[in-house]
């Protein structure tokens, strides 16, 4: 007979979900290594990391860019779509994989999420091709916003929180509702 492994001890706790649940001080002393510092340079910023490396960002430039806050009590009456995936076919294997996540936010406060994965395998290394698809099983019912707060409540009445964010576009950033911050990924809007 096998014995259990012993359990997990010193492991890190997850980081909060969302940004008001962050307490600073305790999550600087507990990991120093995810933290730098930053300065304003010209129409841009200089981020440097704990071993001093430095790179220059501008605000609206690539990936750096201002996240609007949701006001308290907003409804979204929108759908935003996350397609991501992955393979090796760009190296001459034959393995693609692709997932479709959604959410569907409606004006009075329901919403839906969903999604979808397929992979392939073309078989051109081994002669069998194969190809699987699956659907989430949908969820929803009310969701609630809070600045930088989603919360998402479940027709079993459980709750759970998110980070929260909308993107931002043009040089004076203005807030840009078709892309949103859930949790750590992006979402795009159909509408």
């Amino acid at each position: 007979m096998r014995s259990r492994p012993p359990p997990i001890s010193g492991r890190p706790s997850l980081p909060p979900l969302v940004i008001e649940d962050v307490d600073l001080a305790p999550e600087r002393t507990a990991k120093p290594r995810s933290f730098g510092r930053w300065k304003r340079a010209g129409g841009g910023f200089v981020l440097t990391d704990s071993r001093g490396a430095s790179n220059d960002d501008k605000l609206g430039d690539g990936s750096f860019f201002r996240a609007f806050p949701a006001a308290a009590g907003e409804n979204v009456a929108r759908s935003y779509r996350r397609l991501s995936g992955g393979g090796n076919t760009a190296l001459g294997v034959d393995v693609t994989i692709a997932v479709q996540s959604r959410y569907d936010f409606k004006a009075d406060g329901r919403y839906g999420r969903g999604g979808s994965v397929g992979a392939i395998n073309s078989g051109a290394s081994t002669g069998v091709g194969t190809a699987i698809g699956r659907r989430r099983a949908p969820e929803g019912s009310q969701y609630r916003l809070d600045r930088h707060s989603l919360t998402l409540t479940g027709a079993d009445g459980r709750s759970r929180r998110l980070l929260f964010a909308y993107s931002s576009q043009k040089e004076l950033p203005e807030v840009d509702r078709d892309m949103i911050f859930v949790g750590d990924s992006v979402f795009r809007s159909n509408d």
